[in-house]
């Protein structure tokens, strides 16, 4: 075995050894490469899961913000609600005393329309009963000096001083009928705040305007027709007279107080 050791060429050693050393590079080399892909393979993989980790993170990210943001939108919403009905709830605290103040305030309005209507009525037809009469006692004056003119008289300075009466009484009736005008207009004005009043009794009654309207229209209707029913009566019977119209006028101020 010595022998056969020995009769190796140390040139066929060497190249053994050489031809090793390269397969053995080769092969390392092989592997280096082989390791290198793996290695850039690994580098790739995990660049792609780093990127789907951001865009994953990204995602929570948007999530979480559109998240937020809809749990303050709900949060604004429930406290506008909540404002809304505390708003709402007020609204009707203030229109419950409102209408608790209107409904005790109305027995105290309508005796207050009542005692104003009746106060007024009652100065009016006071005022036009007192011009009636006076009206009255000058026409009786007139025709008592009418008469006396017209009786004849030897002396004109008895009918210049008769014509001088006249004139004077002719003064005093216009003086009485103009008064008596104001008068009217007087009760004319007050049927108008009447009117005004039951228009806003009607709609705090009420609340309709249409109602409110029809209300003031039957309660001036009402008024209209019991003040005039007298003098209707006596017209259509014809027995209307001066005299009639004070006791006319006496009857009705009666019957107003009996019903205020």
């Amino acid at each position: 075995g010595s022998n056969s050791v020995m009769s190796i060429s140390p040139n066929n050693l060497a190249l053994s050894f050489a031809y090793l050393y390269r397969r053995q590079e080769c092969q390392f080399a092989l592997l280096t490469n082989q390791q290198s892909q793996i290695f850039q393979e690994l580098r790739d993989e995990l660049a792609v899961m780093h990127n789907e980790t951001r865009s994953i993170q990204s995602t929570l990210n948007n999530l979480t913000t559109e998240l937020e943001a809809i749990r303050r939108d709900a949060t604004t919403k429930a406290e506008l609600q909540n404002q809304k009905l505390t708003d709402a709830s007020s609204r009707i605290e203030r229109l419950d005393a409102i209408a608790e103040e209107s409904r005790q305030a109305l027995p105290h309005e309508l005796a207050a329309i009542r005692n104003e209507f009746h106060d007024s009525l009652y100065s009016v037809e006071y005022q036009v009963t007192t011009k009636i009469r006076d009206l009255s006692d000058n026409i009786t004056s007139i025709n008592n000096k009418v008469s006396m003119i017209e009786k004849p008289h030897d002396q004109s300075n008895a009918l210049g001083a008769h014509g001088t009466e006249l004139d004077r009484v002719r003064r005093k009736v216009l003086h009485y009928l103009t008064d008596l005008c104001v008068s009217f207009f007087a009760l004319v004005t007050m049927l108008l705040q009447v009117l005004i009043r039951c228009l806003n009794l009607g709609a705090v009654l009420t609340e309709n305007r249409k109602l409110a309207v029809c209300f003031s229209m039957t309660v001036l209707a009402s008024c209209l027709l019991v003040y005039t029913s007298d003098p209707i009566i006596l017209w259509l019977r014809g027995n209307e007279t001066i005299t009639d119209n004070s006791d006319t006028i006496n009857r009705r101020i009666s019957h107003w107080a009996n019903i205020l």
